[in-house]
């Protein structure tokens, strides 16, 4: 649509149709936002819109590209939302599929940006001892050589660490219970790589 709008734009600064320019980008605002509830990401859309040749609209396109950015991003996050339910949903019972899917897909996204951390919490501590410590390997691996591609899901990181530290306290030790501490000392390991800590900051603190 954004290629169309290129178009239509030419043809009401020749005369050719009656729109204006106003009537044009809220046509085409409202078009695009109906298409995008059926649309894909786009991953290359610098190639796709370098293919629009009409040098006299380029100052027209600037809001539609602008929306159409937008319209994009949100794709993205539902296709990495829909990613998210699907691999984690695998953890505790598939975690063989867990583990082929999360190497092939994870690795280089912000995947726990879209993961609810309780539900996260409670998968992983029903998994196995030795599930919990692969998992934490698998972070702690992924950490190590995508630091700044996951950067944008160390929020959600950090509530999960503060969710297992709170399940914690005062419980009796078992050998899960010290997966579970590992697995949170190693979290924090990753935040360390981000300068984010667990405590909140002094804003955030209410009195009672």
């Amino acid at each position: 649509m954004v290629k169309i709008f290129a178009y239509f734009s030419y043809f009401s600064r020749k005369g050719l149709i009656e729109y204006d320019l106003k009537t044009l980008k809220s046509i085409f605002f409202n078009g695009m936002n109906i298409a995008s509830l059926n649309s894909k990401y786009c991953e290359n859309p610098k190639e796709e819109l370098g293919k629009i040749a009409i040098q006299e609209v380029e100052g027209d396109m600037e809001d539609i590209l602008k929306h159409f950015n937008m319209l994009n991003n949100e794709l993205l996050d539902k296709k990495y939302k829909e990613k998210a339910d699907e691999v984690m949903k695998c953890i505790p019972m598939k975690m063989e599929l867990f583990y082929e899917k999360f190497d092939k897909e994870c690795m280089q996204i912000p995947i726990f940006k879209y993961c609810d951390p309780f539900q996260i919490f409670q998968r992983i501590s029903c998994a196995s001892n030795e599930d919990i410590v692969l998992i934490k390997e698998k972070l702690l691996d992924r950490a190590d050589k995508f630091t700044k591609q996951i950067e944008p899901e160390m929020k959600n990181i950090k509530q999960l660490k503060q969710i297992i530290d709170d399940y914690l306290k005062g419980k009796d030790p078992s050998i899960k219970i010290v997966m579970l501490k590992e697995f949170s000392k190693d979290l924090g390991y990753i935040l360390d790589k981000y300068k984010i800590s667990i405590l909140p900051k002094k804003e955030e603190v209410t009195e009672e």
